[in-house]
């Protein structure tokens, strides 16, 4: 099996993750988020981390891919954001996790 991608594709997934960031901390229901940490939401830095692509053991024409943020003030890493793309179903997940 051959699994082509390019930086473009990269990009636009890096770009997914972030989009779901700023729309998870915009989130009515997260307002307890700020409470979270020390800095306003707006104030984090995000930094592209990394992608995986994830197949199950008996499917090759599903896979699930893991675009990860890292959340950054200055430079100190205060936590991190994970958006889940199923192959068929599209963004089913996203997970945000303060250190």
């Amino acid at each position: 099996m051959k699994i082509e991608i390019n930086q473009n594709d990269l990009s636009l997934l890096f770009a997914r993750a972030k989009k779901g960031f700023e729309g998870c901390i915009r989130e009515k229901g997260n307002s307890f988020l700020q409470d979270e940490i020390s800095i306003p939401l707006d104030d984090i830095l995000l930094l592209e981390d990394e992608i995986k692509i994830v197949f199950k053991p008996n499917s090759t024409r599903e896979y699930l891919i893991y675009v990860d943020l890292l959340l950054c003030e200055n430079d100190k890493t205060i936590g991190r954001y994970r958006l889940l793309i199923h192959s068929e179903e599209g963004e089913i997940d996203d997970f945000l996790t303060f250190y």
